[in-house]
């Protein structure tokens, strides 16, 4: 689950980056729609601290470890296609630990994420088109 909490915080930072420095024509829209990607995200890695690393009696894991991570996956530019391309390397991995036998409750978790992910996804698709 870290590995989709360090993915979680890559594409929200990079949503508010792209955010505060939309430019031109589709300034407007693109400015909106990366506060939407980026919109539920804290609380998507604050239930998944709560409720799979502090319910289970696992560490949760610190933010420096998270934000190192962080910087292995998150190039000091960013654009559109990096984003998107997070955002399916996120969803790549809902997919793997959801193929694993995991609680019901993690299950649905996932499945908010993933389903939040998917819309995101379509509206970067649709700005790329």
């Amino acid at each position: 689950m870290l590995k989709i909490i360090v993915y979680l915080e890559a594409i929200r930072l990079a949503a508010k980056q792209l955010h505060y420095n939309a430019k031109g024509p589709n300034f407007y829209s693109d400015h909106l729609m990366m506060d939407e990607i980026q919109s539920d995200i804290y609380d998507f890695v604050d239930e998944i601290k709560e409720n799979v690393y502090m319910r289970s009696g696992k560490q949760v894991p610190y933010e420096h470890q998270i934000y190192e991570n962080v910087l292995k996956i998150l190039p000091t530019e960013i654009d559109i296609k990096h984003l998107r391309s997070l955002i399916v390397s996120c969803m790549d991995h809902i997919d793997e630990v959801s193929e694993n036998s995991i609680k019901a409750c993690d299950s649905d978790l996932l499945g908010k994420i993933a389903s939040n992910l998917a819309k995101s996804l379509g509206f970067l698709n649709n700005r790329l088109a």
